[in-house]
């Protein structure tokens, strides 16, 4: 079994009570992508989000990969903040996680804008994962 751990890294966000700016350690993992023979050309830092059903990336990714966002499988994504279901289309790729990669499915929408790897397509990909929400880490184990 080989396992790599990713340790929190500080975000900025707004405190939605006094409206000010505050630094959040949030759980990132950064991967690259490919589809159609073509690989993203920077790494990509995901929101490992654990409450996401399925992978949501921007769709803006999927067209520098040649990929016509529209023609894949329509979805109607919910649960995102307080906002209203925003439409994705679903599409194959390869992600890579260090020295790992497999195949999976990414749901594009250009209604979003912040990668998020989510249960299916990403976490089910391993054979354990832990999350230190103490120590602030995770880490994923594979065969």
């Amino acid at each position: 079994m080989n396992s790599i751990s990713f340790y929190y890294v500080p975000d900025i966000s707004k405190d939605n009570i006094t409206g000010k700016l505050v630094e959040i350690l949030r759980p990132k993992i950064p991967i690259r992508l490919s589809a159609n023979h073509k690989m993203f050309p920077q790494t990509i830092e995901c929101l490992f989000d654990t409450g996401s059903d399925r992978n949501l990336f921007p769709g803006e990714v999927a067209k520098y990969l040649g990929i016509k966002v529209e023609k894949g499988k329509p979805q109607k994504i919910g649960g995102i903040g307080n906002s209203e279901p925003i439409d994705a289309y679903t599409h194959k790729v390869k992600i890579y996680v260090d020295d790992y990669n497999f195949d999976t499915e990414i749901d594009f929408s250009f209604q979003h804008k912040i990668p998020i790897l989510g249960r299916m397509g990403f976490m089910d990909k391993y054979e354990s994962i832990e999350v230190n929400e103490k120590k602030k880490y995770i880490k994923l184990t594979h065969s």
